[in-house]
């Protein structure tokens, strides 16, 4: 019997907060942080187009979805993303972010050993 009033307690209890669950809407930084999230898996998995989807309207009618990937296709390889900080005010958000990313076809960096030979060196009188 004591089974059964526990049981029986335990539904009404779920019944009871169960609306108040249902109410419940993420955040607007919640909001933004998930969309920036997806934003950057598709941009992982090089699905250019769907990153395109997440930009601005504004944007996308100046930049297609073609014109967009040509941009990064070949060219950039992010391996990872997360965001580093978020505040949002009123109408915008501005985040910070920590990417990991490859540039291609970029050399790498060129370390010169420059020597100057004695005959060029200033005596250092004037």
């Amino acid at each position: 019997m004591g089974g059964l009033k526990i049981s029986v307690l335990g539904s009404l209890m779920c019944i009871a907060v169960l609306p108040a669950c249902v109410g419940l809407k993420p955040s607007v930084e919640e909001q933004v942080s998930a969309r920036i999230e997806a934003y950057w898996q598709a941009m992982i998995q090089k699905d250019y187009e769907k990153a395109h989807s997440f930009l601005s309207p504004g944007f996308r009618l100046k930049v297609d979805k073609f014109v967009y990937r040509n941009r990064f296709a070949g060219k950039t390889s992010f391996k990872a993303a997360a965001v580093d900080g978020l505040s949002c005010q009123k109408e915008r958000c501005q985040a910070a972010m920590i990417l990991e990313y490859t540039v291609h076809g970029v050399p790498p960096p060129t370390v010169l050993n420059l020597t100057v030979p004695k005959s060029a060196r200033s005596s250092g009188s004037t």
